[in-house]
């Protein structure tokens, strides 16, 4: 007598261990199914958007119909969670490839913007920025646009440094500028808030004449 194998249960350990193309399909093909949520609410599919595997993600949504616009929990859409985790490749298909939404907001109001920026991924802001136009100025819930989101994790980034301080328009007070950090990714580019655009370009050589003319935005009469 042949003995039983939960197939369901053998793709969620393949999730977690190899999440390899060939025993996705194994599991697949002895009758795995591919819509059963982890605890977060996660199917194969968007594990596979965590862990950075394209070739799993075609496979599912090409050949296996996986649904593209399901959500964890949280709200998150495969884009979400792409943006976050870093994996710019897959960001790209779905964009471009399959036409995903990056304006499309998870439950705490974060557009995919939000997440990449919350992940401090500075290659995949740039992608949404400057090739696909992303809005720059949606808040989230807590009234954070993406700047925000990028500045809180800053410390916890392994791609950024922190160099010197640059004065910059405040954007939740829209009033007095302040002072806070730098942020540089490791081309040199900069990021930082210039009359409430998010900008990404190369790094200043004359932080006086930023902070002057800064200073003449906010005392016209000076």
């Amino acid at each position: 007598m042949a003995e039983y194998i939960d197939w369901n249960r053998e793709l969620q350990k393949v999730i977690l261990f190899s999440f390899k193309l060939g025993d996705v399909k194994n599991c697949i093909k002895n009758g795995a199914d591919i819509t059963i949520k982890d605890a977060s609410g996660r199917t194969v599919l968007l594990n596979a958007a965590a862990k950075g595997k394209l070739d799993i993600i075609k496979y599912l949504i090409d050949e296996q119909n996986a649904d593209i616009l399901l959500k964890d929990y949280y709200g998150n859409s495969i884009l979400h969670i792409a943006a976050f985790n870093g994996h710019l490749e897959i960001v790209k298909y779905l964009v471009e490839a399959k036409k995903q939404k990056i304006h499309s907001l998870n439950n705490i109001g974060n557009t995919v913007l939000h997440e990449a920026a919350r992940g401090c991924r500075i290659d995949i802001v740039e992608y949404l920025v400057n090739e696909r136009k992303a809005k720059i100025n949606i808040k989230n819930h807590a009234g954070n646009t993406p700047l925000h989101e990028l500045a809180l994790r800053v410390h916890l980034c392994k791609n950024i440094i922190i160099t010197d301080t640059i004065v910059y328009l405040d954007y939740h007070e829209n009033t007095l500028p302040m002072e806070i950090s730098k942020i540089k990714d490791v081309r040199g580019n900069i990021i930082y808030m210039r009359d409430k655009i998010l900008v990404l370009e190369y790094k200043i050589k004359n932080k006086a004449e930023i902070l002057k003319k800064c200073h003449k935005k906010n005392n016209p009469k000076n």
